[in-house]
């Protein structure tokens, strides 16, 4: 596949970030049980405010959508990248150890990342068009070889040099997301253009009829000035009337400006109200005229709720049962390592359109689900490296066609909008990953129990795919050459203009 200049920049955007977003986030459980204890906090509380970091990224898409729309997508990403290792670098040097700190210095990276995220996928999908899902698979590559090697790193820098300079190497690396903003492309440029040319084709018709206006407005005062100059003689009379007359007509213009004013609020304050009945309306729509995607969002939601608590806890999780902290560290590696895999594998079966929902979900869901059922039984590490190697791979593979799969599930005029819908539900799902899983290690006293809950998690998404499976339509990349045109021609796009 020959790739443009275009589809390079946002395969780097999109792969720089990945890395750091989900290599940051599994390093956390490095520190978890340090930070509960420096904090004299729960593990909910902890695990809320590393999972904020995701979380919040997934739930501002909304606002980042805003900023896609009037602020060029290179600085939007320049600014997330810029937030993103700012959020680092106060977490090192603020000196108290104050939990509201935590939070904010968490949810200032996870801005960052959030406006990153959305510009990136949202360039890749342009760019790429009915070849992104095995771009979007592409870029997915980076996010476990992040998981392989950034919590081994942090373990090093934290043992040799303190959290500290960890958190400002950390820093460094989160700021090179500012190179994202030169790698990401704009888009579909032409639409842009077309809409641009039309505004200024409106203020250039404004502008000529503001000018026709004054000109009749100045030969009627010049005709009134030259009555005026044929009646009187008297040159104080003429300037007196004139006076009056030029005051008449500012103060007419005056108030046809401030009722354009005031017209012009209202239509502003307006259309925000239709838009937002209007988004609303969409989502609405989108359940309605594609029902599978109501599958893929419980699905998806379940996910992120796993792949959370796993990227927070397995670490921890080790230390629990025994290992020692540089033993531990390694079961992240592993199962970066695996997820690399997957990875691959996903990539090779949407080249060659063969990726179905029983090898993409059902088999990846019923690996996670045996890892998690076999931790129960075993301190050993040699089992619980292949806890970690089935659980990397079963989440790197559901990530990956979940993510994907919005594109067989909703169609082209609305994928954005879905999109949107699917991010700030995913993001609610990663918060709730952190806040319940350290909830239940905080009340049962056992990591176990709270690997145990994750087992039965996940075997009820397995159940859903298992439901999705037995649907008349179900969709996937085989189908999309023979369905999807139509599909787009006679969907959503019309009535959300109603």
């Amino acid at each position: 596949m020959d790739l443009t200049w275009q589809q390079c920049q946002a395969l780097v955007a999109r792969c720089l970030y990945k890395f750091l977003l989900d290599g940051t986030l599994k390093a956390y459980g490095v520190i978890m049980e340090e930070t509960v204890t420096s904090f004299q906090a729960q593990h909910y509380l902890i695990g809320c405010a590393f999972s904020l970091q995701t979380g919040i990224g997934y739930l501002i898409a909304p606002l980042a959508s805003t900023f896609d729309r009037r602020v060029h997508p290179r600085i939007v990403a320049s600014i997330g990248g810029f937030l993103a290792g700012l959020g680092f670098f106060g977490r090192a040097v603020l000196p108290s150890r104050n939990l509201w700190q935590l939070f904010a210095c968490l949810s200032l990276s996870g801005v960052g990342f959030g406006l990153v995220n959305v510009i990136t996928v949202i360039s890749l999908k342009e760019t790429f068009e009915s070849a992104y899902p095995t771009a979007y698979s592409v870029t997915l590559l980076p996010s476990y070889i992040g998981i392989a090697v950034m919590p081994p790193l942090l373990e090093y820098l934290q043992r040799e040099y303190g959290e500290r300079i960890g958190m400002i190497v950390f820093g460094v690396l989160s700021w090179t997301l500012m190179l994202s903003g030169l790698f990401t492309p704009s888009g579909k440029t032409d639409s842009k253009d077309e809409t641009e040319m039309t505004d200024i084709e409106i203020l250039q018709t404004d502008q000529k009829g503001y000018d026709s206006t004054q000109g009749i407005q100045k030969q009627s005062q010049d005709a009134d000035y030259g009555g005026l100059l044929n009646e009187t003689t008297d040159i104080g009379d003429y300037t007196e009337k004139s006076k009056l007359l030029r005051n008449s007509a500012t103060t007419k213009e005056g108030e046809a400006n401030n009722i354009k004013m005031r017209e012009s609020e209202k239509k502003g304050k307006l259309n925000k109200i239709i838009d937002a009945k209007r988004i609303l309306k969409a989502w609405v729509l989108i359940v309605k005229n594609h029902p599978e995607s109501l599958f893929l969002l419980f699905i998806t939601i379940l996910a992120d709720y796993g792949f959370t608590s796993w990227s927070i806890f397995l670490v921890p999780y080790g230390e629990y049962l025994g290992l020692d902290s540089e033993t531990a560290v390694w079961l992240s590696t592993l199962g970066g390592i695996a997820g690399l895999v997957g990875r691959f594998f996903c990539i090779f079966l949407f080249y060659i359109h063969r990726m179905k929902l029983p090898i993409g979900l059902l088999v990846p869901t019923l690996c996670v689900t045996s890892a998690y059922v076999i931790s129960l039984f075993t301190n050993a590490f040699l089992a619980l490296a292949v806890v970690s190697i089935l659980s990397g791979f079963g989440l790197s593979v559901q990530a990956c066609v979940v993510a994907s799969w919005i594109h067989y599930c909703v169609c082209d005029d609305n994928f954005k909008t879905a999109l949107y819908g699917f991010y700030v539900l995913a993001g609610m799902a990663t918060l709730m990953g952190g806040i319940i899983t350290g909830g239940i290690i905080d009340i049962s006293g056992s990591y176990r129990v709270s690997f145990a809950s994750l087992a039965i998690l996940s075997f009820f998404q397995a159940t859903a795919v298992l439901v999705w499976l037995f649907c008349p339509s179900v969709p996937s990349p085989e189908k999309e050459a023979s369905s999807r045109k139509d599909k787009n021609t006679n969907c959503c796009s019309g009535n959300l203009l109603q």
